[in-house]
């Protein structure tokens, strides 16, 4: 049958003025798999529909590097946002897509520099949603995500970033929600991690800066570290009888923001006396970043002294380091958002109650599933793992990410890792009790033997 439309297609795509590329293009899209509802058009409707959204999806595309690849399967179900441009500073922040399902929100945007080459592949920004009101709709509670860089394209010069939200409580329909930013970062290194064993400290070289600080010499003990923007270069006691730790900076700095968590032998062997020792190292630390022949050093200090040095055991390393400067500004957008489509599922027929609490309705959404319920008064939510059984065998799980209760009424949120075909869906497992699925409408469920 493939083939049989695809000849149909280049036969009459003759009629369309189109380039080659854009032909394959309109093809491409119309061989992939997606939602698919029953509406009567001619071929030639679908045709004529296809060519004049092909210079829309092409441009979308194009202006958003990585957008296809960040969305993933949920490419189909999710809504393009046009029209949603600010500039400032030189800097394009454009809202390009979002998925939503009325508590879970996905948003995606791009931020392009319009004046020089000023982003990079680790610029951070501040842009997010403000959480609605409650007279904006039904949700009493709420928690947002911060902000992530997806992919930079250094041709285009296009970061592109995705951020979140999740509301407690019913779903919302018809919700246009607020976000902005007011400060792009680029050059900004996160990083967290274990320090490799460095051994007994020992007294080592130290000096003093012409501000008065002591800090170590460089080059003392150089090592590889978790990280291509610092290194160790010198660790143990400076002449001020402190206990050191400097790290080398391989990139320009404009902010650092570094820690060195101590930790101690005893207490990691199970004595809890070390914990007290622990806490002493990491009270009194000082921190002193310096140049020194072209290269930024930062010396830590801790008021750890000799005796301490076969205990003392610098353990993790974590913080900021900004290499780019700040671009502020002031970006801002009122966005109307359009919900997945949604399949409810009445469970009043499925003798659900689980710790007292009472399934009463499923919203089911590509994207993710609300589960309402009555306490009755009981004290919880419905919130267990849930799973949801297609007709052609296969399971989605949900992970639980939002709840709300009150004495009459509670609800749980689970989004999905990958995107559900609602229409197919058979059966809807709430922890180990099974609920059949017959239409929109639930039948008796029974307890599985195991989670499914």
């Amino acid at each position: 049958m493939k083939n049989l439309f695809n000849e149909a297609y280049r036969r009459d795509m003759d009629q369309v003025a189109l380039t080659g590329q854009e032909k394959e293009t309109i093809l491409r899209m119309l061989e992939e798999e997606k939602p698919v509802k029953t509406v009567k058009l001619t071929f030639k409707t679908v045709l004529l529909a296809a060519a004049l959204c092909v210079a829309m999806a092409v441009t979308v595309l194009a202006v958003s590097p990585g957008l296809r690849e960040a969305l993933g399967g949920f490419w189909p179900y999710s809504q393009t946002i046009e029209g949603m441009t600010e500039v400032d500073q030189g800097i394009e922040v454009k809202v390009v897509s979002a998925l939503s399902d009325g508590n879970v929100i996905r948003l995606y945007f791009t931020a392009r520099d319009t004046e020089g080459d000023r982003l990079d592949e680790f610029t951070s920004t501040n842009f997010q949603m403000d959480m609605p009101t409650q007279s904006a709709g039904q949700w009493k509670s709420g928690t947002l995500y911060l902000p992530e860089l997806v992919s930079y394209d250094p041709e285009t010069k296009t970061a592109l970033f995705t951020t979140g939200l999740v509301g407690d409580g019913l779903p919302i329909s018809d919700l246009t929600v607020t976000a902005g930013a007011q400060v792009f970062t680029p050059g900004r290194h996160e990083f967290r991690f274990q320090l490799p064993e460095l051994g007994t400290p020992g007294t080592v070289q130290s000096k003093t800066l012409d501000s008065g600080e002591t800090v170590l010499v460089p080059g003392q003990m150089p090592k590889e570290l978790e990280s291509d923007v610092f290194s160790l270069s010198s660790y143990g006691f400076g002449g001020d009888g402190k206990l050191h730790v400097l790290y080398r900076l391989h990139v320009p700095v404009e902010r650092a923001n570094m820690n060195t968590f101590l930790s101690s032998r005893i207490w990691e062997a199970g004595d809890l006396a070390g914990n007290a020792l622990s806490q002493r190292y990491n009270r009194d630390s000082r921190n002193v970043l310096f140049r020194e022949d072209g290269t930024v050093y930062y010396d830590f200090s801790y008021e750890v002294g000799l005796e301490d040095g076969l205990d003392v055991l610098p353990r993790e390393v974590y913080g900021i380091i900004d290499s780019g400067k700040e671009i502020e500004g002031t970006w801002k957008f009122e966005i109307p958002l359009e919900n997945a489509e949604a399949r409810t599922i009445d469970l009043s027929g499925s003798n659900t109650v689980l710790s007292g609490i009472t399934g009463t309705r499923i919203s089911i959404t590509s994207i993710g599933a609300t589960v309402e319920g009555d306490p009755k008064g009981n004290r919880g939510t419905l919130g267990f793992p849930m799973t949801f059984f297609v007709d052609d065998g296969s399971r989605i799980h949900g992970t639980v990410d939002s709840n709300h209760y009150s004495p009459n009424y509670c609800s749980d949120h689970s989004s999905f890792s990958e995107p559900l075909d609602i229409d197919r869906v058979v059966g809807i497992a709430i922890g180990k009790w099974y609920i059949p699925i017959e239409g929109n409408t639930a039948q008796p469920g029974h307890w599985l033997s195991e989670l499914p």
